[in-house]
């Protein structure tokens, strides 16, 4: 592993074109990468022309990654604000060392717009897991053209603050109001009446203003237009003799199957694992009910088997035991 204190940005230029061609024209290195920021050149001068247009581009940040001054890669940032993306390549010589995942990291602290975007292949496994490491959710999965492979290639959307959450608040009720349809409950047993309505936000505001280890709801919206599309939380429970968390969330429907519920889980797992005490996260969906155990698998919990849940209390159903680890950075 690299020393990654010794790796840094700078901003890229003609200088580093070079650099450039040589991360590009290697086959293992673009095969890779499927699709890079500028699709493989024709020839050399073609490649420092599209090169020279990303440079002077106001609306296109170009970062080199340096590795003790060596120029081992390039982080680049683009596209509309709604959409802005990152694409990054770091020469095939320099893999494995923790270059990527600490000039990810870097860049992230640098560009503060969000929600950020990126594509990778689903057979890329070494961006997958930097871009995972530093916070990005697969939300999304699309079959395209790869000019550097020659063919049709699956690959993963991933994001990174696409939702932001609120702790919820006593003018958060028309959002309990608005999910209390039997659509949305058709695996909860059914819409609540009014005064049990009632009592969940009354619940749900005093876990929100206590001590944030004990747990918390919040609104989910998406951060680009304000749009409220759920909620999602989480709450201590005593399970098979642990102390463990609880969460649970929902999402209207006008905005599901674009994968901001794994991306809610993502924000609600980093915020458990700075304020939480408990150990690990568990989630109790209906083994009948396959979206929100995609949703699990999606976002990185682990099944560990069918269980009787009891939900509403004296009802029990049978559930898969869904568990995330939130202690391993602790």
């Amino acid at each position: 592993m690299t020393d990654t204190t010794r790796i840094r940005l700078r901003p890229a230029g003609p200088e580093d074109l070079d650099a450039l061609w040589a991360m590009s024209t290697d086959p293992e290195s673009a095969h890779m990468a499927a699709f890079p920021p500028v699709p493989g050149p024709a020839d050399r001068a073609d490649f420092d022309d599209r090169w020279k247009g990303r440079f002077a581009d106001p609306d296109v940040e170009v970062h080199s990654v340096l590795a003790d001054d060596e120029v081992v890669g390039n982080i680049v940032v683009f596209g509309p604000p709604q959409e802005r993306l990152i694409g990054y390549t770091i020469a095939r010589a320099h893999w494995g060392r923790g270059i990527a995942s600490a000039a990810v990291r870097q860049l992230l602290e640098q560009v503060t717009h969000r929600p950020l975007y990126a594509w990778a292949a689903t057979d890329n496994a070494g961006s997958l897991r930097v871009l995972a490491k530093c916070g990005f959710v697969v939300t999304g999965r699309e079959t395209n053209w790869a000019h550097a492979r020659g063919a049709d290639t699956e690959e993963f959307m991933l994001s990174l603050g696409e939702v932001r959450l609120t702790p919820w608040s006593e003018a958060d009720f028309p959002l309990l109001e608005r999910a209390n349809t039997p659509e949305m409950t058709e695996y909860l047993g059914g819409p609540e009446h009014a005064d049990r309505l009632a009592d969940r936000q009354r619940r749900y505001v005093a876990l929100s203003e206590g001590p944030a280890s004990k747990g918390r709801m919040f609104r989910v919206s998406l951060t680009a237009t304000g749009e409220d599309v759920g909620s999602v939380g989480f709450w201590e429970r005593d399970w098979r003799d642990e102390e463990v968390y609880e969460t649970g969330w929902a999402v209207f429907p006008e905005f599901q199957g674009r994968g901001l519920a794994v991306a809610a889980l993502a924000e609600l797992a980093a915020f458990v694992a700075e304020h939480g005490t408990r150990p690990v996260l568990h989630a109790f969906p209906g083994t009948d009910h396959p979206a929100s155990n995609a949703v699990c698998r999606r976002a990185g919990f682990t099944l560990l088997g069918e269980t009787q849940f009891e939900y509403p209390p004296g009802i029990f159903h049978t559930s898969n035991d869904w568990q995330l680890r939130v202690d391993e950075d602790k």
